[in-house]
Parts: structure tokens; C-alpha cells; sequence
């Protein structure tokens, strides 16, 4: 996406305004599904790290992937992942499959973006919903 964005940006051909995120930040489960767009993270320091990681690759925001298919991070490393994120003055989005209340519960961002793969459904937060491309 970042290339894209760069060449909509110099205007090389017409596009929309990008905002890209580039890999999602997911919690290091051993054996878990492991996809080429996501960044592993072990525990809260290591999370804090990757923000300046993605911003330095290009990222507008930073993701997170919240997946019943690995362990879902603590609180402690959502809050490492959020802290970093606005001290580089980024917002934090989170992609997820996991109901949308335990996403808002674990407080990822206020305000933030909450992007869901389900049809969007009420979630009791102010947080705008938005889409992701897979």
C-alpha cells in the first residue's frame, strides 16, 4: 500500500487519498497462524517498539489484529501499542474477528478507528467504524 499511496501521491495515475497501515501488529502465539501481513510482538516493551517500526516504513496508523486465532494481547500491550502510537501522533485501528465489545473493552483508542471483517453492528463506544481491505 505504501508504494501505492506514493505513487497517487506524485500523481503518476488518479486514486483516492491513502491511509495505510502496512502490517497488522499481532501477539507472538507459538504454532499460531503466522500470515505475511502481520508483525509479531512479544509482550509490552517489544509491542511499544513496533510502532516506531511501522511509522518508520510509512504507516499513518498502526493495526492491530485481534484473531480467535492467536492469544489476544493484554492490556498492558494494547496500552504500550496506544501510548507509542500517539506519542508519534498515529491513531490505532484494530481488525478483528473477535466480537467488537471485547475490542472496545480493551480500550485500544480514544478516538480511534474499530475495523471489523463482520458486517458492522452496534458497538456501545463512540468510536467510528470503518472497513479494511483484505
Amino acid at each position: 500500500m505504501f508504494k501505492v499511496r506514493k505513487e497517487i501521491d506524485s500523481r503518476k495515475f488518479p486514486g483516492p487519498h491513502v491511509i495505510a497501515a502496512g502490517q497488522q501488529l499481532v501477539k507472538k502465539s507459538p504454532g499460531a497462524y503466522m500470515a505475511p501481513s502481520f508483525l509479531e510482538y512479544d509482550g509490552a516493551d517489544d509491542a511499544r517498539e513496533q510502532a516506531p517500526h511501522s511509522v518508520s516504513l510509512g504507516a499513518d496508523l498502526i493495526k492491530v489484529r485481534l484473531t480467535s486465532q492467536r492469544a489476544l494481547p493484554s492490556s498492558e500491550e494494547l496500552r504500550a501499542i496506544v501510548a507509542e502510537a500517539h506519542r508519534l501522533s498515529r491513531r490505532v485501528a484494530a481488525r478483528t474477528d473477535v466480537p467488537a465489545n471485547e475490542a472496545v473493552r480493551r480500550r485500544l483508542s480514544s478516538p480511534g478507528y474499530l475495523c471489523s471483517n463482520k458486517a458492522a453492528r452496534p458497538v456501545p463506544t463512540a468510536w467510528p467504524l470503518a472497513s479494511t481491505m483484505a
